[in-house]
Order: structure tokens, then sequence, then C-alpha cells
């Protein structure tokens, strides 16, 4: 485990959200690439985004990833947890990073045989300026001998207010064990939205988010 002096990883940290928030993904990161896994990595990349109590992964953005790993590793992270909240068949996990200025939260959620869920908020002075909602979901049911056909979709949202971004990625499988979630082979779209909206919609999603959570704990 890597160990920083507060000021260095500080600055560490600062860098990234600003970058992060102002540019967005990189290019290199977000392009399309051949598909050179095999099926045993998969279906491990496939458990530890389904586990809804397993936050240590890497979802693939590198934005995101790189600002997880350094607050993950600082000994001068708060980190708050909570676990298999669960409703009929839907269960989800929370988790919440917080150091000085900056703040982000994690939210896990799995809905048995109709998907699953990943949601990643990052806020710096209170303000948001970075959302991922990623869903599985049923697309369509199976019909006499037919495969259920599954729907894996990312949006993706910098906030920031100089530079601000939205992209989109969507792909299809009968086979979600076996399906590449590292996403390396579906192209990012960029999506028009109208911000404003956008930004309150997001406050209001988070907001909500925290809201079931308190609730839930208090039952």
């Amino acid at each position: 485990m890597l160990h920083f002096q507060k000021p260095f990883l500080y600055t560490a940290l600062l860098i990234i959200v600003l970058i992060g928030c102002t540019y967005g993904e990189s290019a290199n990161s977000i392009h399309s690439m051949k598909n050179d896994s095999i099926p045993s990595l998969q279906t491990s990349i496939y458990n530890d985004l389904r586990d809804i109590n397993h936050f240590k992964i890497k979802i693939g953005n590198s934005y995101f990833d790189s600002l997880y790993a350094l607050l993950i590793n600082s000994p001068n992270t708060k980190i708050d947890m909570t676990k298999d909240l669960c409703l009929g068949d839907n269960c989800e996990s929370y988790q919440s990073i917080s150091q000085d200025s900056m703040q982000v939260y994690f939210f896990k959620g799995d809905a048995s045989e109709y998907g699953f869920s990943n949601d990643q908020f990052v806020l710096i002075h209170d303000s948001l300026c970075f959302v991922r909602n990623f869903n599985v979901n049923i697309e369509k049911w199976p019909i006499d001998n037919s495969q259920t056909l599954w729907k894996i979709e990312e949006r993706i949202y910098y906030l920031n207010r100089s530079n601000r971004k939205s992209t989109s990625k969507i792909a299809f499988t009968h086979q979600l064990d076996s399906f590449d979630f590292t996403f390396k082979t579906v192209s990012s779209i960029p999506i028009k939205v109208n911000f404003e909206s956008i930004y309150s919609a997001k406050v209001l999603e988070l907001q909500e988010l925290l809201d079931l959570k308190n609730a839930q704990e208090l039952d």
C-alpha cells in the first residue's frame, strides 16, 4: 500500500479532479479496441461488477479509477459503507469516500434476474462534477427457445461548467458471464444534453439515493 504525505496527496487528488472534470476521458481510453481477453477474465470482471459488496474494482474510466485508487489508499480518507439493504428482490450497497473538499459516492445494486447497476458520483466543494450510470437490464425476454437479450448501458457526465461533456456506450448480449465488461470493444458516443437540466437531475438522483439509504437503515 502506498502512503503519501498529505500535501502531496491532496495536490495529486486536486489535479485528478480538476483535469477529469474539465477535460473528461482521454481519446485513447474510449476508442474501440480489439478484444483479446479470455473468458475466465470476463467472468471475473462480471462477478466483481455484480457483487454489491465489492467496491475495489476498476470501472474502465481512467479519471474515476485514478481518483478512487488514490483516495482508497490514503490514510486520511474517511470511508463509510452500508451493505445489503434489500427490498424484495432488489439489494443495494453503498460506499462514500471523503477527504477534505472531495466526496465520492459509489452505489451498487442487484435486482436478481432483472439485472444490476453501478453508479458513481464525484463532488468537489459540494459541487457535482462527475457522474457515471451503469445499468444492465433485460432488453427482450426469452420466447420459446430464445435466450434473454441483455442491454448494457453506460452514461458518463462531466459537469464542470468550463468544459462539459456527456458520453454513452451501449451493447447487447445473450451471455452476461462472458461479455467483455471492460467495454473496450464498444465505441463511446457523444450525446447532446441540456447540462443545466442534467446537473439538477443528477443532484436530485444522488439525494434520492442517499435518502433511500438513510430510510432503509432506519427500518
